[in-house]
C-alpha cells in the first residue's frame, strides 16, 4: 500500500519530481514511509502513515532558496502525533464546556400541567437522556452508531440543557433552559 501511495504521488507530478530519498518509518507501531522529493524550484518531505483503516499524510514543501530551514521543517513534521480516543473525547468535552452558556435560574418556575420529561413520555426521576442513531441502510455518509442528542433534566423533570449533534456525531448546538421573570427561557 505504501508503494502504491508513493507511486501515485510521483505520477501526479508529470515527471517534474525526482524521488531522492525513501525511508520506512512508523508511528506508535503503525507502518509509514518518508519520501523526499526534489522539484525544479525546491523540494518536499512527505510522511505517510497507515493506521488501522486510515491513511495519514503530512507534507512540507520548501523553496530551493530556503533549504537551510529544513531542520525546522523536520521538527514540525516530527510534531505530528496520533490522538487517543480519550484525548479526542476530552477535547470535545472541553469545547462543550467552553461553549455552554451559563445556567439560567430554575426558579420561580412557571406552572405547567406536565414536566418536560413527562411531555417526552419519560417516567420517574430522569437526570439525562442520551440518544444515538445509526444508518442500517448503508446510504448515509457516516453509518456507524453516533450521538444524536443529550438532554439534561432537573429534579422537577424540567429540561435544563440540550446538546444536539451533527451527522458525524460532533456537538453543534448547546441550549440551556430556565426561567427569566417567571417565563421559560
Amino acid at each position: 500500500m505504501l508503494d502504491y501511495l508513493r507511486d501515485g504521488a510521483l505520477s501526479g507530478t508529470n515527471g517534474k519530481a525526482k524521488l531522492v530519498g525513501e525511508t520506512d518509518i512508523s508511528i506508535e507501531g503503525h507502518p509509514g514511509r518518508e519520501l523526499r522529493v526534489e522539484y525544479p524550484d525546491g523540494f518536499s518531505i512527505a510522511r505517510i502513515y497507515l493506521v488501522r483503516n486510515r491513511i495519514y499524510q503530512v507534507f512540507a514543501s520548501i523553496p530551493a532558496d530556503k533549504k537551510a530551514q529544513e531542520p525546522t521543517v523536520v521538527k514540525i513534521l516530527d510534531s505530528f502525533k496520533l490522538l487517543s480516543q480519550a484525548d479526542v473525547d476530552a477535547e470535545i468535552q472541553r469545547r462543550i464546556d467552553e461553549a455552554t452558556p451559563s445556567p439560567l435560574p430554575q426558579t420561580p418556575a412557571a406552572r405547567k400541567l406536565k414536566s418536560d420529561a413527562e411531555d417526552e413520555g419519560l417516567k420517574g426521576r430522569v437526570k439525562s437522556v442520551f440518544t444515538e442513531e445509526a444508518d442500517l441502510s448503508g446510504t448515509w455518509t457516516v453509518s456507524k452508531r453516533k450521538p444524536a442528542s443529550m438532554d439534561y433534566y432537573n429534579e422537577q423533570g424540567n429540561r435544563t440543557k440540550s446538546i444536539a449533534y451533527d451527522y458525524r456525531g460532533n456537538p453543534f448546538d448547546i441550549t440551556v433552559y430556565g426561567y427569566l421573570d417567571g417565563d421559560r427561557g
